[in-house]
C-alpha cells in the first residue's frame, strides 16, 4: 500500500524523519453535534424550582438558588461546572420520598484533650477542622465542632 504525501516530495532519498499533516478531511467550523448533560437529583425545601421541571443551569450560585444550598443536585451541578464550562447543563429536581428515613449518625468525643492540635472530621464528604487546646473538655471540643459544621451553608447534614 503506497502512502502519498502533499508536501514531502516522493523523490526525496535523504534518510531523515518527515512529518506532514493533512487537514483536508478534518472537521472545520462548529461541531456537528451539540453535547448536553442532564443531572437528576434531590432538592431541598429551600430551593426555588419545583420538582420535575427541566431547568437550564449556568452557574453554581444558580444551582444553589434553584435547588437549595447543600442539596444533592446543587452539589452535583457544582462538581460538573467545576470540570466542564463548555457543554449545556440541564437539571431535573426530585423530592425526597415521604416515607424515607433520614440517615443518623453519632460521633462521641470523650475525655479532655491530652495535647494541643487540630481535630479533623469528615462529614458527608466535607472536611471540618477545629483547634483543640491541651486539656480542653470534651464538651468544648464537641461544641466547637458542631459550630464549625453549622457555619457551613453548603453542608449536607
Amino acid at each position: 500500500m503506497a502512502i502519498s504525501f502533499n508536501e514531502i516530495p516522493s523523490n526525496n532519498r535523504v534518510p531523515v524523519f518527515f512529518v506532514e499533516f493533512d487537514t483536508t478531511r478534518a472537521q472545520q467550523g462548529p461541531t456537528l453535534q451539540e453535547y448536553k448533560v442532564l443531572l437528576i437529583g434531590n432538592r431541598l425545601a429551600g430551593g426555588t424550582k419545583p420538582a420535575g421541571q427541566l431547568d437550564l443551569v449556568t452557574g453554581e450560585s444558580q444551582a444553589k438558588k434553584f435547588y437549595g444550598a447543600g442539596s444533592m443536585l446543587a452539589k452535583m451541578a457544582e462538581a460538573f461546572l467545576a470540570n466542564n464550562r463548555v457543554n449545556s447543563l440541564t437539571c431535573i429536581a426530585v423530592d425526597d420520598d415521604g416515607a424515607a428515613v433520614a440517615a443518623d449518625a453519632t460521633l462521641t468525643i470523650t475525655g479532655p484533650a491530652t495535647d494541643a492540635g487540630t481535630l479533623s472530621v469528615k462529614v458527608a464528604g466535607t472536611r471540618y477542622r477545629v483547634g483543640v487546646a491541651d486539656a480542653d473538655a470534651d464538651t468544648a471540643i464537641a461544641a466547637a465542632l458542631v459550630a464549625e459544621v453549622n457555619a457551613d451553608p453548603d453542608r449536607q447534614v
